[in-house]
């Protein structure tokens, strides 16, 4: 990204720096751009598949499990947001991962919020649960550091064991 050049951007999308420039102020302008569309769609994908079944346990877990499989899809995504390098860093801003942390966060509390009022989350403040929920699920995909098994399925099953444990302990005892 660095050494990336205007020219070889518009070069590579054959248009004419005039119509860059037009969009964008420069290359770290395209990026964040870029890096906060990819946000909303991930977004988006989770709510889809939360869409798709009614317990808020279920949409937690579809959600979570949603955001698994685009990471593993997508690892330029989780490579910028797990910058050891500081490859990215300088263009984004600490304020680029708090905006992603807040856009998730806030997609975790609306359904926790949901589950309490139907009754099938216990009562809690759904902001620091979601908090928690958050920083469980980082430290089992981009923000891992110990090994990661060796097959996917081995991955998907450890990510589902674990979830299963956290959504025990918020869910509402019958």
């Amino acid at each position: 990204f660095k050494k990336t050049t205007i020219e070889d951007i518009c070069t590579e999308a054959r248009i004419a720096k005039k119509s860059f420039y037009s969009l964008f102020k420069d290359k770290e302008d395209l990026f964040v751009s870029l890096f906060i569309k990819e946000i909303r769609a991930a977004r988006r994908r989770g709510q889809m598949a939360a869409d798709k079944v009614d317990h808020a346990l279920e949409k937690l877990k579809r959600t979570a499990l949603t955001s698994f499989e685009y990471q593993r899809k997508e690892p330029f995504f989780a490579s910028v947001l797990n910058d050891d390098t500081g490859m990215y860093a300088p263009y984004l801003q600490h304020k680029f991962r708090d905006f992603l942390q807040e856009e998730i966060i806030e997609a975790i509390s609306d359904i926790i919020e949901e589950g309490m009022r139907r009754g099938e989350i216990r009562k809690c403040d759904p902001r620091l649960t979601s908090y928690y929920l958050f920083k469980v699920f980082q430290s089992m995909t981009y923000a891992r550091s110990i090994p990661r098994p060796r097959s996917i399925k081995t991955e998907r099953a450890e990510v589902t064991e674990v979830l299963d444990l956290v959504f025990t302990g918020i869910s509402k005892q019958t």
